[in-house]
């Protein structure tokens, strides 16, 4: 299994970088801000909850830099780096044979076991897996930046990402996102557009042992505005 980034260079060429040496780990930290709440004098609760972000990491550990291979991968990867410190955004598979993504039809509500997708629309990568076999985990996400409610569930029907349609799922739904559209469905460890957080401008995820294995600790957000202007512009 090879995991990889997607970006675009300022020609528009598409850019792949290959985690050859496979991934050690790919964790998503939900985090929330502004949370806030109180108890009344009744012994009820109120809960005020700010905008969340959702933070991924992807750690690669020690990595060979004394193979030309290995230095090429540091090259890029500065590349990259400079691309998203200019503003720019990456896509990231954990599985480049099964990554894809689609935004659902409606708000599915809870207790379907289907859902209707469209086709896949992102740019990165052009060329998708075309199709995702029975049992493969994906996540159901709204878009609200206040709520982001999300599960994780087995979809139950071969999804052709090409054409998309109805998809079956091996579990029942289990929130309803009528407000909180839209709703992506995607593969468990395939994030269509990640930027660098504020608080990671100029900082390097690169630590190293005399420069012979480089251990890289990437921590990206999610872009929730820019995939859902991707959304409102049907791309």
């Amino acid at each position: 299994m090879a995991s990889a980034f997607y970006w675009l260079d300022d020609d528009g060429t598409e850019r792949q970088l290959t985690l050859s040496a496979g991934v050690t780990e790919v964790t998503l930290s939900p985090t929330r801000y502004g949370q806030t709440q109180a108890t009344s004098m009744g012994g009820y609760r109120a809960l005020w909850a700010g905008r969340q972000r959702d933070m991924l990491r992807v750690t690669l550990d020690r990595h060979d830099a004394t193979v030309s291979a290995g230095q090429a991968f540091r090259r890029d990867l500065e590349s990259m780096l400079t691309h998203l410190h200019l503003g720019g955004w990456v896509a990231f598979a954990g599985d480049t044979t099964k990554m894809g993504a689609a935004w659902l039809s409606g708000a599915p509500a809870p207790g379907a076991l289907s859902v209707i997708a469209t086709a896949y629309s992102f740019s990165l990568p052009s060329t998708p897996a075309v199709t995702l076999p029975i049992g493969t985990e994906v996540y159901l996400e709204g878009h609200n930046a206040l709520l982001r409610k999300r599960e994780m569930t087995t979809i139950g029907s071969t999804w052709t990402l090409a054409s998309g349609g109805v998809i079956a799922l091996q579990t029942a739904i289990r929130y309803g996102r009528s407000d909180d559209t839209p709703v992506l469905m995607r593969h468990r460890d395939y994030y269509p557009r990640l930027i660098m957080p504020a608080e990671g401008m100029g900082r390097s995820p690169m630590t190293s042992n005399l420069r012979l294995t480089y251990t890289y600790e990437l921590e990206l957000e999610v872009d929730i505005g820019g995939l859902v202007e991707l959304y409102e512009a049907g791309t």
